[in-house]
C-alpha cells in the first residue's frame, strides 16, 4: 500500500495512474515496445531493462503533462543506475521512436478501469 510512503498527494496519484496503467495494458504496451525492437524481442531483454521501457512507454504515451525528452532522459538514468550502460543507446532509441510515434496515434493503452470499461 503507498500510503506508508508518506507521498505528496501528486506523487501518490502518478505512482497509482503508473501501477494501473502498467497492470492492465502490460499486453498492449509491450506490442509498442516490440514494433520498435530491431532484431529482438521484448522477452529476451532483462528484467529491469523490460520495466524501464515500460515505464517510459506509457509515460511518454499517457502523461501529456511530462514532455517525452523528460521520459527519456530519467529511462536513462535508470538504465545507468541499475542496468548495463551497453543497453543505453537502445533503450534510447527505442524511447525516442515510440515518442515519436506517440505524436501522431492515439492512446493505446488504460490507465483506469473506469477508462477500459467505457471503451469496450
Amino acid at each position: 500500500d503507498l500510503e506508508k510512503y508518506n507521498l505528496k498527494q501528486q506523487d501518490e496519484q502518478y505512482a497509482r495512474k503508473m501501477i494501473k496503467g502498467i497492470f492492465n495494458n502490460t499486453q498492449a504496451i509491450d506490442e509498442v515496445i516490440n514494433s520498435f525492437l530491431v532484431n529482438w524481442e521484448l522477452k529476451r531483454l532483462n528484467k529491469i531493462e523490460t520495466a524501464i521501457l515500460r515505464l517510459a512507454t506509457l509515460e511518454i504515451m499517457e502523461f501529456e503533462d511530462i514532455p517525452a525528452p523528460v521520459s527519456i532522459s530519467e529511462a536513462i538514468n535508470l538504465t545507468i543506475k541499475y542496468s548495463d550502460k551497453e543497453s543505453i543507446k537502445y533503450i534510447n532509441a527505442v524511447l525516442e521512436k515510440i515518442a515519436q510515434m506517440s505524436k501522431t496515434k492515439e492512446s493505446l493503452v488504460e490507465t483506469n478501469e473506469d477508462e477500459k470499461s467505457n471503451r469496450q
